[in-house]
């Protein structure tokens, strides 16, 4: 069979700070572990049906739909009512983002160089709009665990998010798609953030989502889906909010577990930044992280904080002044 492009959600990231640690001449112990680490989260996860699932509920919802119109009595359409809210609950069990965020879309592909990873999600396997886009969403959910479980580990990603044309093998891949998400992490990530590019966006916005949408019968907002998800930054440039992300998804009591050990993680970072390097673009990008980290603390409410037996200001990070 030719080879032939396939359009895909394509993400390509790195990890910051990778060149220097070589070239400091860090152990080959302490490098292995971090590849390691990359390599951990490109291993697909055996739960793969939700596509699958998603197909057979939305063609439930369909016949229902159908059936309404043919409603003559009160006991009918008491029923109907009863395997209508019995559908909407099934697919609101398969889209629960704590679940989802622990599983990978079907035939989603992996590909590791040195210290760079490319994620390609194949779009081009569903056929409705709709299909394509939850896809989108659940991708992000599983981006922003990723990010979470390796900042934990203080292995902080820079990276590109896109939609497009791309070619897979066994040992290769390439494609316009790979080298925009490629420019996307070299030119306009900057920080320690994957950037998300527009074309995913629009599809959010898109009329013909809106009328797959409704051609569905589902009755679904995707932008309160991946709200918190991602955000703006004061650059205008939007990424991939993992802090924001896990909190509206996460079970609180992980989450409480979660801010505090980030916020010793980033410290550890700055810590060792001063102490051992003079590199100011990396100082300035541990600058970044660490106001991320307290901006997303302004974010969580009060009564939510009180809970984690903590003062709002115990879970930010006081940053030094850096001095290059």
């Amino acid at each position: 069979m030719p080879s032939e492009y396939k359009n895909c959600l394509v993400t390509f990231f790195d990890i910051l700070g990778f060149s220097s640690l070589v070239s400091e001449e860090q152990s080959a112990e302490k490098i292995e572990s971090i590849l390691e680490a990359m390599r951990s989260i490109s291993q697909p996860d055996p739960i793969s049906n939700l596509s699958q699932k998603f197909e057979e509920i939305k063609g439930r919802l369909e016949m229902l739909k159908t059936s309404k119109q043919k409603i003559a009595t009160l006991e009918e359409r008491k029923k109907w009512e009863k395997d209508f809210a019995q559908a909407t609950s099934d697919l609101n069990d398969i889209l629960k983002p704590e679940d989802i965020a622990k599983k990978q879309m079907n035939r989603m592909q992996t590909i590791n160089f040195s210290d760079s990873i490319v994620r390609v999600v194949p779009l081009f396997a569903v056929s409705s709009l709709f299909s394509q886009v939850m896809m989108v969403v659940y991708e992000f959910f599983v981006l922003n665990r990723i990010l979470a479980d390796l900042a934990l580990k203080k292995i902080l990603l820079r990276g590109g998010i896109t939609i497009g044309a791309i070619n897979v093998g066994e040992s290769h891949v390439f494609g316009p798609a790979l080298i925009k998400a490629y420019r996307l992490e070299s030119r306009l990530a900057r920080y320690p953030r994957i950037v998300v590019d527009s074309n995913v966006l629009d599809l959010f916005h898109s009329p013909e989502l809106a009328a797959a949408t409704h051609e569905a019968g589902v009755v679904i907002d995707l932008n309160k889906m991946i709200e918190g998800q991602i955000r703006k930054d004061h650059d205008g440039v939007w990424f991939m909010d993992y802090i924001e992300g896990n909190r509206r998804v996460t079970k609180k009591e992980w989450f409480a577990k979660f801010i505090q050990e980030h916020k010793e993680a980033v410290i550890t970072r700055i810590e060792e930044f001063c102490s051992h390097s003079q590199d100011a673009s990396i100082g300035e990008k541990l600058f970044w992280i660490a106001n991320y980290h307290n901006s997303s603390v302004d974010y969580i409410e009060a009564e939510e904080i009180a809970k984690m037996g903590v003062e709002p200001s115990e879970l930010k990070i006081i940053v030094p002044k850096l001095n290059y």
